[in-house]
């Protein structure tokens, strides 16, 4: 078999004719899910909510979260060389989990993405106040407009957008490389304090976090978890063979995962105050101004606004990558599924596009975005709980499919997995809970309506 073309034959096998344009090579892949990832978003931005829930078990919590990640990355590279079809997790849904189970997938992905994107557009915006203290424009106009911006890129040809985060990746490095430094050079806290004694801010004071907090700070952990599935979404764009995928999907994860966990730890080492970093609406930002000065603080604030543009980018390059799968294989009614899977002159799902983009514009209005970045964590969880299910069930479910990358010490690490993600799952706030009953409802009711109106027709 033609190893540059095998991809391509498994993708017929699976009945899907070659619609997007393979023009992507590994690296356009890797660059595009660390954009997407976003390391600095992690560390600057979706840390600071995770904070205000643990306080330094924050790092205790993300060290745990990515050996989690580890027997995850095994399995969705599995899973993925397997079927290698645009779509990401939800195409492996698709063809392992039964019909509910695979809209839950969907939903919780689509509502994971529309909240990153909100998310990433309305973090700009303190950060561009910081460089221009007289720029008086609200956050949700800087954020709309970041995001216009964003979703032209996105409907331009994929490669240029590859080709442009890459460029923004290089920056977001010099952003990471700097905490690194800061922490190296100017430590302040004990790293073994900080793992076997994490307190917390209460009331203006530093208090250990108890039980409740250490249960608490997980899920919020998972939004900033090294994001190995996020190569599928390019499964049909990438030029290689399904080994090729898998490849891509071990790297971008073991690359993802110092790259959060190392600045991180930095940050908090490098702070001379806990209580003043942990008080600090940007603490990561407190550190760095602590051990360089504010000249050093204000390029890396340069340096933020351009990775939460990068993550805005590689959002809205990924997700909508799962409408256009959704539409192509009959998820919506008739008229919105030709839209939604339908290409436009470069060759992307444009109409995909503003869709997600337009969601995540009315998301920009909601105030509560520390729910919303920690119900991202549920989202997070849930996800990987159903890739753990799909580890274990796709052995029993198709034991004869010739598999171009199999995970080691199967069954362990989807046993881990979903064990992991169902404690983490059961241990979070009520108000979590009641967001991922009535999001997991609402996914199982508009299979069931889906599916009554389509044995009608």
């Amino acid at each position: 078999m033609d190893k540059a073309t095998d991809i391509d034959k498994r993708l017929l096998e699976l009945g899907h004719p070659q619609g997007l344009r393979r023009r992507l090579h590994i690296w356009h892949v890797v660059g595009l899910a660390l954009a997407l990832m976003s390391p600095t978003v992690a560390v600057f931005l979706l840390a600071t909510a995770v904070f205000s829930v643990g306080g330094t078990f924050t790092i205790g919590a993300n060290i745990i979260i990515n050996l989690i990640a580890i027997p995850l990355t095994l399995i969705i590279a599995e899973l993925g060389a397997l079927y290698p079809v645009t779509g990401g997790i939800y195409s492996l849904a698709r063809r392992i989990l039964p019909g509910p189970i695979m809209w839950m997938v969907g939903f919780n992905i689509l509502v994971m993405g529309v909240i990153f994107l909100a998310v990433s557009s309305l973090g700009i915006a303190p950060f561009l106040k910081n460089l221009l203290p007289g720029f008086r424009v609200p956050d949700q106009l800087i954020a709309i407009l970041m995001l216009l911006i964003a979703t032209s890129i996105a409907l331009i040809k994929v490669e240029l957008g590859a080709i442009i985060n890459a460029v923004l990746i290089v920056v977001e490095c010099i952003a990471l490389g700097t905490i690194i430094v800061a922490g190296f050079s100017h430590p302040h806290q004990s790293v073994p304090d900080i793992l076997l004694q994490p307190t917390r801010l209460q009331s203006g004071h530093l208090t250990p976090v108890t039980t409740g907090f250490l249960l608490a700070t997980l899920p919020a952990a998972f939004s900033m978890i090294t994001a190995p599935e996020l190569v599928l979404g390019y499964s049909e764009e990438l030029i290689g063979n399904t080994k090729t995928l898998a490849k891509a999907v071990l790297i971008s994860s073991f690359l993802g995962i110092p790259l959060i966990l190392i600045p991180l730890t930095a940050a908090v080492v490098a702070a001379p105050n806990l209580v003043a970093f942990l008080q600090s609406p940007t603490p990561v930002i407190y550190s760095i101004q602590q051990a360089f000065g504010n000249e050093t603080a204000t390029f890396i604030n340069v340096c933020i606004c351009v990775a939460l543009f990068t993550a805005m980018i590689g959002a809205l390059m990924y997700f909508p990558r799962l409408l256009y799968a959704m539409g192509r294989d009959g998820m919506w009614g008739s008229g919105f599924t030709h839209q939604i899977s339908t290409l436009n002159r470069y060759s992307v799902p444009g109409v995909a596009i503003v869709v997600i983009a337009f969601v995540s514009l009315l998301l920009i209005f909601v105030s509560a975005l520390n729910w919303l970045v920690i119900f991202l964590g549920t989202c997070v969880t849930t996800i990987y709980f159903f890739v753990g299910l799909m580890g274990l069930w796709s052995r029993f479910k198709s034991p004869q499919e010739l598999r171009p990358y199999r995970m080691p010490v199967w069954p362990i690490c989807p046993i881990i997995v979903m064990l992991f993600t169902a404690f983490v799952l059961t241990s979070q706030d009520s108000q979590y809970l009641i967001g991922f009953l009535i999001l997991n409802t609402a996914a199982v009711l508009a299979g069931a309506i889906k599916n009554k109106y389509s044995t009608s027709s």
